[in-house]
């Protein structure tokens, strides 16, 4: 990486060697990340467990900061007796990329809804326009973005399908009924060890 820096810095105006740098800031990032995933499924450890009624309201917390200037109302609705589950910060990261997408594409309300039992039930859901079949079928693609004008990298929605891939879980994109934009529904099932 630092290599790149360096070529950069020699090549470049300084508004491009600074953009250069930021992309190789992100790269970096990206890979620290997908090394984290690779030693958790090589063998299951885990730092500390996900407790969503406390981490929830803290997410939200912070959502709501990163996107006041919307004035979302951000919801969310939680089963009583739902225990703890998964590495906390990998339900951070994926619950943090759905709900900053879902933020992102909301005209006024986000929904995400989490239950336990045989498995974890994760739907978060806005009331944004919505997609076509066509646009639902890009959604995962590392990198693709469907609309320039948002800010993003087109990697938010394709990281937490990796994260849900990783638990052996399954993500299903379609249509909110009741709030008519997207509606991202994620099983995972809850392992003793995980």
């Amino acid at each position: 990486m630092h290599l790149l820096v360096r070529y950069f810095d020699n090549r470049l105006t300084n508004d491009q060697s600074l953009q250069a740098r930021v992309q190789v800031e992100r790269i970096r990032q990206l890979m620290q990340r997908e090394l984290k995933r690779a030693r958790l499924a090589g063998n299951g450890v885990q730092s500390q467990q996900f407790d969503a009624h406390i981490d929830i309201p803290d997410l939200i917390g912070v959502l709501r900061q990163v996107h006041n200037e919307h004035r979302l109302s951000i919801k969310h609705q939680m089963e009583a007796g739902l225990r703890p589950f998964g590495d906390r910060e990998d339900m951070l990261e994926l619950l943090g990329n759905l709900l900053d997408n879902a933020c992102k594409w909301a005209g006024s309300r986000v929904l995400c809804r989490i239950s336990g039992g045989d498995a974890v039930r994760i739907s978060v859901e806005d009331d944004g326009h919505g997609l076509t079949d066509k646009d639902l079928d890009k959604l995962t693609r590392r990198g693709i973005r469907l609309d320039e004008s948002v800010e993003g990298h087109g990697l938010g929605l394709s990281i937490a399908k990796d994260i849900v891939k990783l638990y052996g879980g399954t993500t299903v994109f379609r249509r909110s009924a009741g709030l008519d934009g997207l509606q991202v529904n994620i099983t995972l099932p809850l392992y003793d060890n995980r």
